[in-house]
């Protein structure tokens, strides 16, 4: 159900290879992260970060390579300042749109030149997208980058939780190549085999369902 709701959002070839269910967002960067690095390589991560990124690195011994974010430039990362950061032990550059903390949204040009720049040092885009749907423009992709196959350096993380408002119930998802999505399957058996049935089928129902209930929560989230 996921794969189909982003094979219509980013018009891509997506299928369930693509896709890995997780519990939790949280737990879709973790194991993001161990198929990516390990102790002693480093990801790019923009601050302010979100709290458990920077932990879950620091718990791999794997080093969060800080891009610290200018105010003045509504927090937005910017992909010139991120270029000198990068070295021999970065693996991957992570991005958080719409931001926590910070709420910044990365406009389109500017990922699409994240994604240009980790293409040049052949590492990872990872995009967490936890709350796309809350943004005024959530009707539409945030970003052109899988027009066709889904490209093999983009990792995108997305939370059901947040979206269907089920914080009890872990659930988020992984979109990756095959080939990516391959190996956070090993990863995840390590960890949490399943993610929670029961909110599994609830939230496949609901991708299909409540287009318009969620449509109605991100025009109200846009009101405050």
């Amino acid at each position: 159900a996921y794969a189909r709701e982003i094979a219509a959002k980013y018009g891509a070839k997506v299928g369930p290879g693509h896709v890995a269910i997780t519990a939790g967002c949280n737990l879709g960067f973790v194991a993001a992260a161990m198929a990516l690095a390990k102790a002693g390589d480093a990801i790019l991560l923009p601050s302010p970060w979100y709290f458990n990124h920077k932990m879950t690195l620091d718990m791999l011994g794997i080093e969060a390579r800080e891009l610290p974010c200018s105010p003045d430039a509504g927090f937005v990362a910017d992909p010139e300042r991120a270029a000198r950061l990068i070295d021999g032990r970065v693996k991957a550059i992570v991005l958080v749109t719409p931001n926590n903390p910070t709420g910044a949204i990365t406009p389109p040009g500017t990922i699409a030149a994240f994604h240009a720049l980790a293409r040049r040092h052949s590492i990872a885009l990872v995009l967490d997208e936890t709350y796309r749907d809350f943004m005024a423009t959530a009707s539409g992709a945030p970003h052109a980058l899988a027009r066709a196959e889904w490209p093999d350096d983009l990792i995108q993380l997305y939370s059901f939780s947040k979206a269907f408002h089920i914080p009890g119930y872990r659930l988020g998802a992984v979109t990756a190549s095959p080939r990516m999505i391959g190996e956070i399957t090993k990863i995840l058996d390590c960890l949490q085999i399943c993610a929670p049935r029961i909110a599994q089928g609830a939230v496949a129902w609901g991708l299909g369902a409540l287009g318009d209930w969620r449509a109605a929560n991100r025009d109200r989230i846009q009101r405050v």
